[in-house]
């Protein structure tokens, strides 16, 4: 298996007492029911984290904005530590990936 990139969090796996699985990723939680999915989606992640995280955060925080500087996310109306680069726009969800 080729690896395109470093992984930049933790990943913590735990199964739980009803035969599911808790995934933590960063400050991600993801849940799984078997365990199928969930070596699919953690092969997928492994191969290309950079792809996976950009869909997962288009998917759930559209007004999520990435600096190609840093190759950080950050909440519109937020200004990235790696730029002067102002963004602004409605909604604010937070920094950080």
């Amino acid at each position: 298996m080729l690896l395109k990139r470093r992984i930049k969090y933790k990943i913590i796996i735990e199964a739980s007492a009803n035969n599911g699985f808790l995934v933590t990723v960063g400050c991600a939680n993801l849940v799984y029911t078997t365990v199928e999915e969930l070596l699919r989606d953690l092969k997928q992640y492994l191969i290309d984290p950079e792809m996976i995280e950009k869909e997962y955060v288009e998917m759930n925080f559209p007004s999520v904005i990435l600096n190609p500087n840093s190759g950080l996310y950050y909440a519109a109306g937020t200004v990235s530590p790696a730029s002067t680069l102002h963004i602004t726009t409605e909604g604010n969800i937070g920094t950080g990936p």
